[in-house]
Parts: structure tokens; sequence; C-alpha cells
């Protein structure tokens, strides 16, 4: 479960950190003021933040009992909340994370 997991440094959980993140999306997806330039360039970076933090924890609890104990891990991908099963994760490499559509 998400709640078993370390969150990245400065976030109380993963479900913090994704609902930080889902909002930071909607923002930018609701703000008139913004260009779609402007919001697709923040949209990525955002993506890109939280996979690096989530290649950190691959890479940190690979061969804990904690990370054996999760089943799904979740990223946001074009402002959605978008699930995939430890495998999945594990057998890409960060390019291939990128490019999910």
């Amino acid at each position: 479960m998400l709640s078993d997991r370390k969150a990245p440094e400065g976030f109380n959980s993963f479900r913090t950190l994704i609902r930080d993140l889902k909002r930071q999306c909607e923002n930018k997806l609701t703000n008139p003021k913004n260009s779609n330039y402007s919001m697709a360039l923040d949209l990525i970076n955002i993506k890109n933040i939280y996979i690096n933090n989530l290649i950190l924890e691959l890479n940190r609890n690979i061969n804990t009992d904690q990370y054996k104990r999760l089943d799904k891990m979740i990223f946001i991908n074009r402002g959605k909340v978008v699930s995939l099963n430890r495998k999945e994760i594990v057998n890409r490499d960060y390019k291939d994370l990128l490019k999910i559509q």
C-alpha cells in the first residue's frame, strides 16, 4: 500500500505527494492565463520530478520487504493519476517511463 512507503523528502506520504502533484496539474489545466506551451512545460517538469523520485524510491527499496508488499505504484501522466503494476515499472528504464502516454 502507498501508506507503507517512505515518501520523498518534504512530503509526509506518497498520498500527499500525489495529491500535491495532481493539484498542480489540475491548476495548470484549468488556469486560462497559462499558454498551452507554458502548461505543457510545467506538466513535463512535474512529471519528471515525480519520475525521478519514483526511480530513487525503487532503487532504495528494491530488495526490501516493504517494497515486496507494494502491489502498485502511481505517477502523473498528462494530469491524470496512472497506476502501473510493480513488474511493469521495474522492467522499464527511465527513458521508457518518460515515453508512457
